[in-house]
C-alpha cells in the first residue's frame, strides 16, 4: 500500500493486493482516520481497474461513518456498470430500507433475487426475500 497517495503511485497487481487496500481503508476509519479512508478509497475510484472495488469500499466507509446517502449514491454508481453481483444490490436494498426509500428497496431486492436464482446462488437471495417481504 502506497505510503503517499498520487496518481503515480504504484496500483495493487493482484485481487490480494486490492483486498489488502480495502480492507486498510476500512481499518483507518474504525481507527478515526476517515479522512485518510475516504482518501485511500478516491485513489482506487481514480484508476478503472479498482474503481469498482473503490466504490464498494468507500460505500462500507460512508455506512460506518453514518452517510447513509452517501454510501447509497457509491452502491449506485457500482450496480450501474456491475449488473450481475447479487450482493451489490442486496447491500443497496439494506441502505435504501434505512433511509426510508421503500418502493427503490423492494426494486434492489428484487434485482438481487433475480440475480441470485439466475446464477444459482441462494445466499443474497434468500436475505432479499426477506427484506423485500419486510418492506411490503
Amino acid at each position: 500500500m502506497p505510503d503517499k497517495l498520487s496518481a503515480s503511485s504504484e496500483r495493487p497487481s493482484s485481487e490480494e493486493e486490492l483486498d489488502e487496500i480495502c480492507r486498510a481503508a476500512y481499518n483507518l476509519a474504525r481507527k478515526g482516520n476517515s479522512a485518510e479512508a475516504l482518501e485511500l478509497c478516491n485513489w482506487l475510484i481514480a484508476d478503472d481497474a479498482t474503481q469498482t472495488a473503490g466504490y464498494r469500499q468507500r460505500a462500507a466507509i460512508k455506512e460506518y461513518m453514518a452517510d447513509i446517502d452517501g454510501a447509497i449514491l457509491d452502491l449506485q454508481a457500482v450496480v450501474a456498470v456491475c449488473l450481475d453481483e447479487p450482493a451489490d444490490f442486496y447491500s443497496l436494498g439494506i441502505l435504501l430500507l434505512k433511509s426510508g426509500a421503500t418502493v427503490e428497496a423492494i426494486n434492489a431486492f428484487g434485482t438481487a433475487i433475480e440475480i441470485g436464482i439466475e446464477a444459482n446462488h441462494h445466499y443474497y437471495t434468500n436475505g432479499a426475500f426477506l427484506f423485500r417481504a419486510e418492506a411490503h
